[in-house]
């Protein structure tokens, strides 16, 4: 209880002890006041007047201690009136003061749960927040290297079919080339141009070798052994190029070109 607390009670206490204290000394001042004397009769004889006087004398007397003891009881009511009302003043003061004190304590602990909850929240919401942050930056890291791979995918499976065509085309173009260059030796051979022919006929073994067409490079090695036993003669210089070209040449078949190095042996030279 605070200091001004006490100190109303202690005022409540003194007005109380007061009244109690002026109920006693009005008791006791009623009880201790002398008799008053009755007013002096005039003396009789008569026993009926002495009875009267008598009986007067006692009516004032109970009169008088009638309107003492009415004095003391209305003392007694308004010092207990008094004291009830600082009672009830006392009380109501308490009360209030005590209401005050439970509405301010009240007050505070329900800022102190309010900020506690508002600091909580607070956390969790900044938790829930980087929580969130956390999972929208793996999920775009994800999506990124998703579609970095699809993309990538695309791009390899478009480069592959591209590189596919190329190649496909590029091997189109060597088998046109080779056709090209069968024809053109074909051409150079019926036009007396041996050693151009002899080249042509060459390049096509080459090339039918490079694409993995062993039947191209059987059917050229044909085609010069039928020329070179058709001719009467050759020059050295063909001979050198075709032995030449007869010891670098793979994958062919061993009797053609054995059969070819033995028409060159034997073919005239000029």
């Amino acid at each position: 209880m605070s200091r001004l607390d006490r100190i109303v009670g202690r005022l409540a206490l003194t007005s109380a002890v007061l009244g109690l204290c002026i109920v006693v000394a009005a008791s006791e001042l009623s009880a201790q006041s002398p008799p008053v004397k009755s007013p002096s009769a005039p003396v009789v004889t008569s026993p009926d007047t002495i009875e009267t006087a008598l009986l007067r004398a006692m009516l004032t007397a109970e009169r008088e201690h009638n309107s003492a003891l009415l004095g003391a009881v209305y003392w007694s009511l308004g010092g207990t009136a008094t004291i009830a009302l600082a009672l009830l003043g006392f009380g109501w003061f308490v009360n209030f003061r005590v209401y005050e004190r439970d509405k301010e304590a009240l007050s505070k602990a329900l800022s102190a749960e309010l900020n506690a909850a508002l600091f909580h929240s607070r956390d969790t919401l900044a938790a829930r927040q980087r929580e969130l942050e956390a999972q929208h930056t793996q999920w775009q890291q994800d999506t990124e290297q998703a579609l970095r791979q699809r993309v990538a995918s695309a791009a390899d499976e478009r480069f592959d079919r591209v590189t596919r065509t190329s190649e496909t085309h590029a091997r189109r173009f060597d088998e046109l080339r080779l056709d090209h260059l069968l024809l053109k030796a074909e051409t150079l051979q019926a036009a007396g141009r041996v050693g151009n022919s002899f080249t042509a006929y060459c390049d096509a073994a080459r090339l039918a070798e490079r694409l993995v067409l062993p039947h191209m490079v059987n059917q050229v090695l044909g085609a010069l052994d039928k020329q070179v036993r058709s001719m009467k003669g050759v020059y050295a210089s063909d001979i050198n190029k075709l032995t030449s070209f007869l010891d670098k040449l793979e994958g062919a078949d061993r009797t053609l070109i054995e059969r070819l190095a033995d028409a060159l042996r034997t073919a005239a030279p000029l």
